[in-house]
């Protein structure tokens, strides 16, 4: 897998806008439709997240910030952070149509997926056979979707928040044939680059289960850690949510 690490000074001007923050580096910008990438090892950036008060400075290793744009998957990728050494603040922060996240691996990230904003709600977005490991801010939030968004066959554990959504935000979240385990809050409205909101209401139409989904406060995952192994930093063999399929393989 291509190693990819920002390195780039963190002065980015997000739409061209003095950032409040502090600092930002984008590692792939997309700007154009119809763009996969595929295969990539995306490590975070050799800075300290928060290394004054009121910083957070932020990396986003794939973005796609045009609010027009469409079609754009992400596959088979592996993003590691590290909070002390290599902070990933959000691997894909991604706006508009078509985004379609599946295969890859977040392991010890901030946030794993943003889709946001977009002109009109997003159409015609996936969340699929992902594995979302520790990940300290949440699994993924949603900003921007329209009615059809779907969700199935990812696991995610040790989550601080699974899903954080706009605070007037009205789509409802169906997760089919998935697995939550070991989170401190299920759901968050509202939030940003300092904080994650307030606690959301799972129960007001807005987390819909069905009942292939396993949903567990208190639980852990059991992750190969032997790295001679083909299926390294995957779920281990046998063990419950293997049948899933969440992760690199496609077959």
């Amino acid at each position: 897998m291509p190693v990819i690490i920002s390195t780039m000074p963190l002065d980015f001007k997000s739409y061209g806008n003095e950032d409040r923050h502090h600092g930002a580096s984008h590692g792939i910008q997309v700007e154009v439709s119809h763009v996969a990438i595929q295969g990539l090892r995306v490590l975070g950036t050799p800075v300290h997240e928060k290394p004054a008060e009121r910083y957070v400075r932020r990396n986003y290793p794939i973005v796609r910030e045009d609010r027009n744009l469409d079609d754009l998957r992400i596959t088979q990728c592996l993003f590691i952070g590290d909070r002390k050494g290599i902070p990933d603040h959000l691997s894909i922060l991604a706006s508009s149509q078509r985004v379609v996240v599946d295969h890859c691996v977040f392991c010890n990230v901030k946030d794993a997926v943003v889709f946001w904003f977009s002109d009109r709600p997003a159409e015609h977005c996936e969340m699929h056979h992902n594995l979302i490991l520790w990940n300290y801010g949440a699994a993924f939030w949603s900003w921007s979707l329209a009615p059809g968004f779907k969700y199935y066959n990812n696991v995610v554990a040790g989550a601080n928040v699974f899903w954080v959504y706009n605070e007037n935000e009205q789509v409802s979240l169906n997760l089919s044939n998935s697995m939550v385990l070991g989170y401190n809050d299920l759901v968050h409205k509202g939030g940003g680059a300092f904080g994650f909101g307030g606690k959301g209401d799972a129960n007001k139409n807005k987390l819909i289960l069905d009942k292939s989904v396993i949903i567990k406060k208190e639980a852990t995952v059991e992750i190969e850690q032997d790295e001679t192994r083909r299926n390294y930093l995957q779920r281990k063999m046998g063990t419950e949510g293997t049948n899933l399929e969440a992760g690199f393989f496609t077959r």
